[in-house]
C-alpha cells in the first residue's frame, strides 16, 4: 500500500530522509527538513511573522515549492502578488497572496470541532482540533487513501503539550473514521509522540 507521511515540526522529524514513492503532507515552515507535495496553511501569515519559537518560519514557508497549497478560503486574496499586509489591528489580519506561482492553490473552510463532534469525510468543511496536523491527516485520508502516518506529530515541547491526552483521543476518532469510510488505516511512525491512540509503525 503506498503510504502518505503527514509532517509536522516536532522533534521525530529530525533527519527525516523521504523515502521513494511517498506522499509528503506537510504544515507550516516543515520545509526546513522536508520538501512537502501538499503543504497545509491554516493560519495566516501574520501568525508565523516573528515567531517565538521559529524566527524565520515565514521565510521558509514563503521559500517552500509544494505542488499544493492548502489554505483557508477567509485567510487568501487572490488578487496580490506575496504576502498582503492590511495592518497590526485585529480586524484586518494579514493574508496569504499568490505566493506559490507553480502550486495549485486548495482553498478550504476550516471549522474547529468539538470533541464529541461527528467526524465526517462529506463534509465540506475541514475540521481542526487545536493542531494543524489534524487537518493534514483529515486532508490526506480524504484525498490520497492511502495509508498515511504521522511524524512530527509529538505534542513534545509543544505549546498545546497539557492536551495531547484530548488531540490522542481525536485522532482515534479519526483513525476509525478512516477506516470505516475508506479502509485507510492511520498509523503513527514516531516512537515519541503522544498521540498513542494510533498504532506504532516504523518506516523500516
Amino acid at each position: 500500500m503506498t503510504l502518505a507521511i503527514v509532517c509536522g515540526l516536532g522533534p521525530s522529524i529530525e533527519g527525516f530522509s523521504r523515502p521513494p514513492g511517498v506522499t509528503i503532507w506537510g504544515v507550516n515552515d516543515v520545509a526546513r527538513h522536508v520538501a512537502p507535495d501538499h503543504l497545509v496553511l491554516l493560519d495566516g501569515p501574520d501568525r508565523f511573522h516573528r515567531h517565538a519559537r521559529r524566527p524565520d518560519a515565514l521565510e521558509v514557508i514563503l521559500q517552500t515549492r509544494p505542488r499544493y497549497v492548502w489554505v483557508s478560503r477567509k485567510k487568501y486574496n487572490p488578487e496580490v502578488h506575496g504576502v498582503w499586509w492590511q495592518g497590526k489591528s485585529p480586524s484586518t489580519p494579514a493574508m496569504w497572496g499568490r505566493c506559490w506561482p507553480d502550486a495549485e492553490m486548495m482553498l478550504c473552510d476550516v471549522a474547529a470541532v468539538g470533541q464529541r463532534a461527528p467526524l465526517r469525510f462529506d463534509s465540506v468543511t475541514v475540521p481542526i482540533f487545536h493542531i494543524s496536523p489534524f487537518a493534514a491527516a483529515y486532508l490526506a485520508v480524504r484525498f490520497t487513501h492511502h495509508r498515511v502516518g504521522l511524524l512530527g506529530v509529538d505534542m513534545v515541547g509543544h505549546p498545546d503539550e497539557p492536551l495531547a491526552g484530548d488531540i490522542s483521543l481525536q485522532f482515534g476518532r479519526l483513525a476509525l473514521a478512516a477506516l470505516a469510510t475508506y479502509g485507510t488505516d492511520l498509523v503513527n511512525l514516531s516512537p515519541i509522540s503522544k498521540i498513542t491512540s494510533l498504532p506504532r509503525m516504523t518506516l523500516r
